[in-house]
């Protein structure tokens, strides 16, 4: 069974991808907690002084990815680009492993 955001204590930084609602799909980064729910921003739509309260079954976190450092949380455009170019490189790491396979 896969182990679920309720299960586990994710740091801030933590990149996760959204499973439900109108942002399903899209990679967000974990600015803070609030009981079983996550404060998430994209540096865009949430930006980091209004974030995205989800409730965490609603989110898995990304597999192989290092959580964002204080950098990329400093500012949107920093943690926008950097949510950018990770979503470029997962999917082309997806789409060459498809060609292998």
């Amino acid at each position: 069974m896969a182990e679920t955001a309720q299960t586990l204590a994710l740091p801030t930084g933590t990149v996760v991808r959204s499973l439900a609602g109108r942002d399903a799909g899209y990679l967000l980064c974990v600015v803070g907690g609030q009981g079983e729910s996550l404060l998430l921003c994209d540096g865009r739509e949430r930006p980091l002084e209004r974030p995205k309260r989800k409730n965490a079954k609603h989110i898995r976190p990304v597999e192989g990815v290092a959580p964002f450092g204080s950098e990329a949380l400093r500012g949107n455009k920093a943690l926008h680009k950097g949510l950018l170019r990770l979503e470029r490189q997962l999917k082309a790491a997806q789409s060459d492993a498809t060609e292998k396979g």
